[in-house]
């Protein structure tokens, strides 16, 4: 009878040993894998603010965890939303898939905080094919909202190779840097510097400066001379002067928005290979 009872007893352990052993394996299997994916926030201007907030399938992620730009989030597909946390409007939303053996990187560009957000996968333009011998490869986008207030303008392009002149135009550059397609521009080996005046796309109208002739971003751009000759570039504005009270040469600096400012309109690289 005790016989009985001590091998009843073994058997149940090892009963109940087995089932706790099928339970713990079926955990395992269910554990969810983690990946990382990256984002540089740096460059967009609600972040530099204090006003971005980053959200992760409708959850929010706090900037702590956000370490050098690395988020860690489950595998899989996932959208991720970067609002405004003044009136938490959406600036911003990307769709990722998750790989634990991949991990995505992206730049957040944002001049103001009055523009929305472009996102831009950090090896897109790393990937891209150099420009043909004599050409630049350039992206660019208008974020002179207030001094140039067109969808669609054309940049005309100027080389100073002693004195400017007309090498280019680009035609039908729009205000979304994110959506911009790289155009060929013609190169100049021996250019010291580029500088832009600007056409009104639909009308073709020159856009002029506060002293009535024709405006230039003057020598701004200095070429780079990347290996690839691919530029990124975007172009902003500053307040230069009142107009009331404005100078003669802070007139041709800038260009005349709602009657009353000068603002001046500035080329900027925000990539270059």
């Amino acid at each position: 009878m005790k016989n009985n009872m001590i091998k009843f007893t073994l058997l149940l352990m090892i009963t109940i040993c087995g089932f706790s052993s099928c339970k713990k394996i079926e955990v395992d299997q269910g554990i969810t894998k983690f990946g990382e994916v990256y984002f540089d926030l740096t460059k967009a201007a609600s972040y530099r603010s204090g006003n971005l907030q980053v959200r992760y399938n409708g959850n929010i992620i706090e900037m702590a965890q956000i370490i050098e730009g690395r988020i860690r989030v489950p595998e899989g597909e996932g959208k991720f939303e970067f609002l405004d946390k003044k009136n938490n409007s959406v600036l911003a939303e990307k769709t990722i898939v998750i790989n634990s053996e991949k991990p995505e990187k992206y730049n957040l560009f944002q001049p103001s905080e009055e523009d929305g957000i472009a996102i831009f996968n950090t090896s897109e333009q790393e990937n891209e094919l150099a420009a043909p011998e004599g050409f630049i490869k350039i992206k660019i986008a208008n974020y002179a909202r207030k001094a140039l207030p067109h969808d669609l303008i054309d940049i005309v392009v100027e080389a100073n190779t002693g004195s400017f002149n007309i090498i280019d135009t680009l035609i039908s550059i729009g205000t979304k840097l994110d959506e911009a397609k790289f155009i060929l521009l013609k190169k100049v080996p021996d250019a010291f510097s580029y500088r832009f005046s600007y056409r009104v796309h639909k009308s073709q109208e020159p856009v002029l400066n506060a002293r009535g002739t024709l405006y230039t971003s003057g020598g701004a751009w200095t070429y780079p001379d990347p290996s690839k000759n691919i530029l990124t570039m975007y172009l902003v504005e500053s307040h230069e002067a009142d107009l009331e009270n404005a100078s003669n040469a802070a007139k041709g600096r800038g260009v005349i928005v709602d009657g009353k400012y000068i603002y001046r309109i500035s080329p900027i690289i925000l990539f270059a290979d």
